[in-house]
């Protein structure tokens, strides 16, 4: 398998030796060309990750939170709904109470006028 610390000490040397010709002002080859422009790629993936790595925390921290609102949203939709049918139920219970009073109240009624004729 492929070493990153090992390359990454093997670039720093490489990428060492040419800036310390560049510092010289002597002139550089192709190939160490190369090297500089590997070791800025490897630079540049390196704060790439980097950035990436801190926005997928940040990322996750923000759906954690998302989440975490949505749940006390449907706890609290929740104690609503049970609310409301609780309510609904007293109603129902009322209104059956209030037509067999009424039902019971037009019997007498009816069997008064009845024993009235």
């Amino acid at each position: 398998m492929f070493d990153d610390n090992m390359f990454e000490k093997w670039l720093n040397e490489k990428a060492g030796e040419v800036f310390d010709k560049v510092g010289r002002e002597e002139a550089i080859r192709p190939d160490e060309m190369i090297i500089l422009v590997l070791k800025a790629q490897v630079n540049h993936f390196t704060h790439l990750d980097t950035d990436l790595r801190k926005d997928m925390r940040d990322l996750r921290e923000d759906m954690s939170a998302e989440i975490k609102d949505l749940r006390e949203e449907s706890i609290s939709l929740r104690r609503d709904m049970n609310t409301l049918r609780e309510d609904m139920e007293k109603r129902f219970n009322r209104t059956q109470w209030l037509i067999g009073t009424g039902v019971a109240f037009s019997t007498v009624l009816m069997s008064f006028y009845q024993f009235l004729q």
